[in-house]
């Protein structure tokens, strides 16, 4: 009785599509002997200035967050290469300003590396897209934020910043480009993710990805809300295209037949079966975020540093296989609301630092 239950949930194609990025992932990481190697870097290039972004209180960008020079970003590049082939996702507000950012890339992708730009519709003029055309045509990422806001009559807010995303768009396709979108998720609000999401799938985006950079620590905040965002993100792959990519990238969704506690949801009718969806940070045992000032974290919403990249001569191989903290989250399966809670355990008993 119940593997003809699960039969009928599988040939679902949501589940067909579940299943497959599991298998990706699962392929991805036993393709090594090596099991806890970082697959995707965050790495913030410039500061972002507003509070929500940065995850700071103050708008302004701190004194001692000043951006790595060129010569010590390649020096990062060299150490990473000889750690894995992770792909490497470029961020930061204003960063086309680097007059670096070409050579950074370039050098990467010369290493073997698959390296991602984020940047808003407006930084994406022709010229830039036709500068970065070797690269390949997956190259960039558009922010949505501030650019997609739910109207009532017209569905999406017909201002100057969804304009230029339309724009953006269709310069995209017409230079030959994939689309891929890209999120900062700076609160719990779902219907925002929902008409994120609602936007990709109109525009025939490739992929939308999430970053969940809300700050970690706020007292206010409802305890299971990071848990929530990566569970209704995992809902929306049910309305998405097969072709389509949609996640967080920094945690792993599994299936069990058995439902989870820790966060997850159940897939199907409760008649069917109780398969459920539940999912795992990856924060240090395949992710990692390298902040603009070169200290390392396990994401941008947790402020644990997990060591500097300053203090160790760039050298992120190092830093990745020698961190305590990292250590400690590969000895222990957590959910992303568990890992914060972990953090905060090892903040209160000043076994990490924490970027104030």
């Amino acid at each position: 009785m119940i593997a003809e239950k699960i039969r009928k949930v599988l040939i679902r194609p949501f589940f067909h599509v579940l299943c497959e990025d599991i298998k990706r992932m699962n392929a991805q990481a036993d393709s090594s002997k090596e099991v806890f190697r970082p697959r995707l870097i965050v790495w913030q290039l410039t500061p972002f200035s507003h509070p929500l972004l940065s995850g700071n209180q103050c708008s302004m960008p701190k004194k001692d967050q000043e951006q790595l020079p060129t010569q010590n970003c390649l020096l990062v590049i060299e150490s990473i290469v000889r750690t894995s082939k992770p792909i490497v996702v470029l961020v930061g507000e204003k960063v086309f300003q680097r007059s670096d950012l070409y050579d950074i890339v370039a050098y990467g992708m010369a290493f073997g590396l698959k390296m991602i730009i984020e940047a808003l519709p407006s930084e994406l003029s022709i010229d830039v897209l036709r500068r970065f055309s070797p690269f390949g045509p997956r190259v960039f990422r558009v922010l949505l934020n501030g650019c997609i806001i739910e109207d009532p009559s017209t569905r999406y807010r017909q201002s100057r910043e969804f304009s230029a995303l339309t724009d953006c768009v269709q310069r995209l396709k017409s230079a030959g480009y994939e689309v891929h979108l890209s999120a900062i998720v700076t609160s719990s609000n779902l219907r925002e993710l929902a008409f994120y999401h609602d936007y990709a799938i109109r525009c025939g985006a490739r992929g939308i990805y999430y970053h969940l950079w809300r700050p970690a620590f706020v007292p206010q905040d409802e305890p299971r809300n990071a848990d929530k965002v990566v569970d209704a993100i995992c809902r929306m792959k049910h309305f998405s295209p097969k072709e389509m990519y949609v996640s967080p990238q920094c945690v792993r969704y599994t299936v069990s037949l058995v439902e989870t506690h820790g966060g997850g949801y159940q897939i199907g009718s409760s008649n069917e079966s109780n398969l459920c969806c539940s999912h795992l940070c990856l924060g240090g045992k395949t992710f990692a975020f390298i902040n603009v000032d070169g200290t390392v974290q396990v994401c941008k919403a947790m402020p644990t540093v997990c060591g500097n990249l300053l203090f160790d001569h760039y050298d992120f191989q190092k830093l990745w296989n020698s961190s305590s903290v990292f250590q400690y989250l590969r000895e222990n399966q957590y959910t992303c609301t568990k890992t914060r809670s972990a953090l905060m355990y090892l903040r209160d008993n000043q076994q990490a630092e924490v970027v104030s």
